[in-house]
């Protein structure tokens, strides 16, 4: 929902669109894409201008529309966000990206994330995980408990199939993610069930460990995701290079 919203906001602020980003637009687009319902698609939007990640300001011409803003932070986050994955494209081939990324930001920046948006709206694998890995995105915070189980893996030597990790309870797994207790603790009952993670030992008493289905659905995302920024990247360097050669 994050990058449709920014997407609305960036191709106005671009040019590419004379539409910005409304809650009009935001739920039209959510919906359109079955990321999720009308309602859950407002609540976020009451949501994130809660806790300031947006603002909402009357339109220059039309009463009746409110036009959302991201806050400086959170632009500051995306741009942050971008970087790190084209560091990350940099540590597999030295291709240079985020030095061109940096040198361009930020007016690259509201070229680039529509299109890595879409790229993401329209991949297969990102919108149809393995179920091992779209267990935990049923719940509030699922994508950072997903990402702690995969920090908190200790080798990549398996047993039946099962990954270590440092963890040792499902409170520590949730520490400081603001999550109900009960709801938490049903979703991880359930994904022992389902042999997504289970204990070495004893539970609570024995270290974690996590299924290789469940470790190769997430690679399976982030290859897709490097892959789309990969491409988008690609093609606007290729754009400039030839204006710069136009200018030469």
């Amino acid at each position: 929902m994050g990058h449709v919203g920014l997407a609305l906001h960036f191709r106005k602020l671009t040019g590419l669109s004379e539409e910005g980003l409304s809650a009009a637009s935001f739920i039209r687009d959510v919906t359109k894409y079955a990321i999720t319902s009308k309602n859950t698609a407002a609540a976020f939007l009451n949501e994130m201008t809660q806790y300031g990640v947006i603002s909402q300001q009357p339109h220059p011409s039309d009463k009746r529309v409110r036009v959302i803003i991201p806050a400086p932070a959170t632009l500051e986050a995306i741009g942050g966000w971008m970087a790190l994955h084209l560091r990350t494209l940099d540590a597999l081939d030295g291709g240079g990206r985020v030095a061109w990324y940096l040198e361009s930001r930020p007016s690259v920046l509201g070229l680039l994330q529509p299109e890595i948006a879409n790229g993401l709206l329209h991949d297969e694998t990102i919108r149809n995980p393995h179920h091992a890995f779209a267990h935990f995105m049923w719940m509030n915070s699922g994508f950072l408990v997903t990402e702690r189980l995969i920090a908190s893996l200790e080798s990549d030597l398996e047993a039946g199939g099962r990954l270590p990790t440092s963890l040792v309870s499902a409170a520590e797994l949730t520490a400081s993610f603001n999550l109900s207790r009960s709801h938490s603790a049903r979703k991880i009952s359930e994904a022992e069930e389902l042999g997504i993670v289970g204990w070495s030992g004893a539970k609570g008493r024995s270290k974690m460990w996590v299924s290789r289905e469940f470790v190769s659905g997430f690679l399976d995302i982030q290859a897709a995701k490097l892959s789309i920024i990969d491409h988008v990247v690609a093609v606007h360097r290729s754009a400039t290079s030839l204006k710069q050669f136009d200018r030469v």
